[in-house]
């Protein structure tokens, strides 16, 4: 195989990994509700650098970052309640695979993140980690080889039909 039919096999692997991880994501998703409070202002990131993620740069990262925060503190995207991978209720914050489109974020607690970012360092913990996981659910679709997501997600962000209403104060 020429180096052509690799980089073209690398993109159709990775174009049926996106939509297969959207579908995942999108069933646990939380509901997004109205922008109860529209003049939130984005918040400014605070800690350092961030390393690439499925292909997103820091300074995507950290954007994905403010809109996820700016719907949860507009109250159009609820706290976090529960876990979705181990079902604890304490330390809870939100993950994302995609940070071109906020809104498909999943509840996690810290352990359950630290996790998800560390499976391409420790695929073998992760592999055996996730098998132990009895709830359903979206983990078991993330490659724990390191992949170049980032222009699947952002072809489906793009054509994504996100609607935000605002509501007046």
């Amino acid at each position: 195989m020429d180096i052509r039919g690799a980089v073209r096999s690398v993109i159709i692997n990775n174009a049926a990994h996106v939509k297969e991880l959207i579908a995942a994501l999108r069933v646990s998703a939380p509901e997004i509700g109205p922008v109860l409070r529209p003049r939130v202002e984005l918040r400014k990131w605070r800690s350092g650098r961030l390393s690439v993620y499925n292909g997103f740069t820091h300074e995507e990262r950290v954007a994905g970052w403010q809109r996820s925060k700016w719907l949860q503190d507009s109250r159009a995207l609820p706290a976090p309640s529960e876990c979705v991978i181990c079902g604890s209720q304490k330390n809870l914050e939100y993950h994302s695979e995609t940070y071109f489109d906020p809104t498909l974020v999943q509840a996690v607690c810290k352990s359950c993140h630290r996790r998800i970012h560390l499976r391409f360092r420790f695929p073998d913990a992760w592999a055996r980690w996730v098998e132990s996981v009895s709830k359903p659910s979206w983990i078991k679709v993330l490659a724990s080889d390191r992949r170049d997501l980032r222009h699947g997600f952002r072809l489906d962000a793009c054509n994504s039909t996100a609607n935000f209403s605002v509501q007046p104060d």
